[in-house]
């Protein structure tokens, strides 16, 4: 099939898929001396040693209804990734989720003889089973973090493999314990509850609003109460501080997201990558989250499972209480107090945790997988 040229296309297309594709890289590259990557992607990936060929914050969003809004930026990001795969010829494509473009560059790669290896495939077992069509013809292997996900695809004809989720393999945080990380950001202590918006811009539009109803309940019966609001990264902290500016104890941190949720008494999440790494640190949680109504009206019609959490599928049931597009103050206010009086589960969530927890690191577990499908390619690497 030719030699390998060691020039691979990464393209991811938000903040959690990026963080785990720079990961990705760094393995790659002690395997694989002389690696070039290009990729779709920000600042980890080019602290990585990726060149950067295209941002994607500008087309990160999320429902159907505001993914339409994006389509001619996305377009133009097509056009400009097809001329570079013609002309650059990388020896190796890596999707990283992203469907709406990504599916359609598995096509482009396959037709020039790429072979493509789908880190973090989309979430077709919840809603648009129709694509995994063009996974099995397109993509040569699919790494999954989920074991039902690998799973489905296996079930399907695709070569899948499952390599744990690392925020369940090690998660880590910057401060040794609680004291440390309350002094250092300058917090009393008391009831600590971080509020964990959203890593996209339109999330945080649409769940910042629900904090402050929320604290004129909780306030009068937990009167030492502190949020914790994390800035996600690549996010404008102007986006936080306008429907802050009358709220007292609410403190706003650059980073520090893992010490956030570990030494918190309770979090309240959008729900994506965030609810998985209070899984990691058995931290107690409510899942919230709010699509634009168009959104959710098609969502309800195509999405096929019965949570929306990860942690809640894995377990096969409720262990973080899930709001969705209703979100009530008042209900998510009695959910709180419940779970703060009665301890929110924790010995539950070691279980579930422990239950999926791999003892390989799952990007070295990725990144063998993917030099595996090189050298049934190419042939020896070396």
């Amino acid at each position: 099939m030719g030699r390998f040229g060691r020039r691979v296309l990464l393209v991811t297309g938000e903040v959690s898929g990026e963080r785990h594709a720079s990961r990705l890289v760094k393995e790659l590259s002690l395997r694989l001396p002389g690696l070039e990557v290009d990729a779709v992607g920000g600042q980890m990936l080019k602290d990585e040693g990726a060149r950067i060929i295209c941002p994607y914050l500008h087309v990160s969003v999320t429902g159907l209804y505001e993914a339409f809004l994006k389509i001619p930026a996305v377009l133009r990001m097509e056009r400009r990734i097809r001329a570079y795969m013609e002309e650059a010829r990388p020896a190796l494509f890596l999707p990283v989720d992203f469907p709406g473009l990504n599916l359609r560059l598995c096509k482009v790669a396959r037709g020039l003889s790429i072979p493509v290896v789908y880190f973090i495939p989309p979430q077709v077992w919840a809603w648009g089973e129709g694509r995994v069509k063009r996974i099995r013809e397109c993509v040569r292997r699919v790494i999954s973090f989920l074991p039902f996900e690998r799973d489905f695809f296996v079930s399907h004809g695709v070569d899948c493999i499952y390599v744990g989720h690392p925020y369940l393999h090690r998660l880590e945080p910057f401060y040794a314990d609680r004291k440390s990380f309350l002094f250092s950001q300058g917090i009393e202590e008391g009831t600590i509850i971080t509020f964990m918006p959203g890593s996209r811009k339109n999330e945080v539009i649409r769940h910042m609003p629900l904090l402050g109803p929320l604290l004129s309940i909780l306030r009068p019966r937990i009167r030492d109460l502190r949020v914790v609001i994390p800035v996600a990264y690549g996010l404008d902290i102007s986006l936080f501080e306008r429907p802050l500016r009358e709220m007292e104890d609410v403190f706003l941190l650059k980073g520090l997201n893992i010490d956030a949720l570990k030494y918190c008494d309770l979090a309240l999440l959008a729900s994506g990558s965030a609810s998985i790494e209070a899984l990691s640190l058995c931290t107690p949680s409510i899942v919230i989250y709010r699509l634009s109504p168009l959104s959710f009206f098609f969502a309800k019609r195509m999405v096929k499972v019965g949570y929306i959490s990860i942690p809640n599928l894995l377990a096969g049931r409720e262990i973080f209480p899930e709001f969705v597009q209703r979100l009530d103050p008042s209900l998510i206010a009695e959910e709180i107090f419940f779970m703060l009086e009665n301890g929110g589960r924790r010995a539950e969530l070691l279980a579930v945790k422990e239950k999926f927890r791999v003892d390989i690191d799952p990007y070295k577990a990725s990144a063998e997988a993917i030099i595996e499908v090189l050298e049934e390619h190419y042939g020896p690497l070396s």
